[in-house]
């Protein structure tokens, strides 16, 4: 007969109870739980804010938007001005009458007018950024995150370039606004400017963002 160990050794076996460790996978699939929805939002909200880049560049473009504008008095006359064209407005006792004057196409006789220089600036940048605000569309669907944030980044250069060229292009007026320097060319402000601006933060919102977006699906993958 096989002798029996005894009962304080039997009850010892039975509550010893081994410990395991996390394995590295697991580790990376919980913390991949947390990272995805983060990098899904910022994927998101870089898509966005090119889409919105785009069109806040696009609208301004058109002939038929003002980018600043001063109103008519009794005593002197207003001013209406965008990209393409500029309307002098006078007011009489009947009402207002516009006369509007239209801007040649950028030209490269232009070099060396520092007042058409400036509004050509303008417009380029704006093309520019639709331009630049596609390609960040399209880098992102690919999941490219350099080329997006290097798309993003050139077009927040340029649509700085587009506020700062039509602040100058104000103050190079002439005498045709009197009085105009920086802070009355923001009064100023019409439509046209006032979507470039919104351009302006929308792009830089991008850029900051496409720094959060991940370059791959491989934690997806994991998830």
């Amino acid at each position: 007969r096989t002798p029996s160990l005894p009962s304080c050794i039997h009850s010892h076996t039975h509550t010893h109870t081994r410990t395991y460790l996390p394995s590295p996978l697991s580790f990376i699939t919980s913390l991949s739980i947390h990272i995805t929805p983060t990098m899904g939002c910022a994927r998101i909200l870089t898509a966005s804010m090119a889409v919105l880049t785009f069109l806040l560049f696009a609208a301004p473009l058109a002939p038929q938007v003002f980018w600043s504008s001063q109103p008519a008095s009794l005593d002197a006359a207003g001013h209406k001005i965008g990209l393409w064209r500029e309307c002098i407005i006078t007011s009489n006792m009947t009402g207002e009458v516009e006369d509007c004057q239209h801007f040649n196409a950028p030209d490269l006789k232009d070099k060396g007018d520092v007042h058409k220089e400036l509004r050509d600036g303008a417009i380029a940048g704006c093309v520019f950024c639709v331009l630049l605000s596609i390609l960040s569309t399209v880098f992102m669907c690919c999941r490219a995150k350099k080329a997006t944030v290097f798309a993003m980044f050139l077009t927040a250069i340029f649509a700085t370039a587009v506020v700062g060229a039509w602040v100058e292009f104000m103050q190079h007026l002439g005498d045709s606004w009197e009085d105009v320097n920086v802070k009355t060319a923001v009064k100023t402000a019409d439509t046209g400017l006032i979507l470039a601006s919104c351009g302006f933060v929308t792009a830089y919102l991008g850029f900051f963002s496409s720094f959060c977006v991940s370059s791959d699906n491989s934690y997806s993958q994991l998830a």
